[in-house]
C-alpha cells in the first residue's frame, strides 16, 4: 500500500514516470550450500597449487645445491687425481733414479 501511495504521489507532483518495483530473489538452501562448495572448493585448490608451487621450488633448490655439490666434488675428484699422478710419476722417476744409482754401486 504504501508503494502505491507513494508512486501516486510522485506521479501526480512531477512530470516522472511509474516505476516498478520486484522483490529481491532469495537463494535456496540449494543454491547457498552450492555457492558455499564452489567457495570452498576454490579456497582448498589455490591451497593446494600453493603447496605444489613451494614443493617445486625446494625441489628445484636442492637440485641447485646437489648440482654444485656434486660439481665441487667432481672438481675436487679430478684435483686429487692430478695430485696423485704427479707424486706417483715423481716416485716413479726418483725410484727409477735409485735403481740407476744402486747398479752404478754394485758395478764397482
Amino acid at each position: 500500500m504504501y508503494k502505491q501511495v507513494f508512486s501516486r504521489r510522485l506521479l501526480q507532483n512531477s512530470g516522472f514516470r511509474k516505476f516498478s518495483v520486484s522483490h529481491v530473489r532469495q537463494k535456496t538452501v540449494t543454491e547457498k550450500v552450492s555457492e558455499v562448495a564452489q567457495n570452498l572448493n576454490k579456497k582448498v585448490g589455490q591451497g593446494l597449487a600453493s603447496a605444489i608451487e613451494t614443493g617445486e621450488k625446494a625441489t628445484e633448490k636442492t637440485k641447485e645445491v646437489m648440482g654444485d655439490t656434486s660439481k665441487e666434488a667432481k672438481e675436487k675428484g679430478k684435483e686429487m687425481e692430478n695430485v696423485a699422478s704427479r707424486e706417483a710419476k715423481k716416485l716413479g722417476s726418483e725410484a727409477h733414479s735409485a735403481k740407476k744409482n744402486m747398479e752404478h754401486v754394485m758395478k764397482k
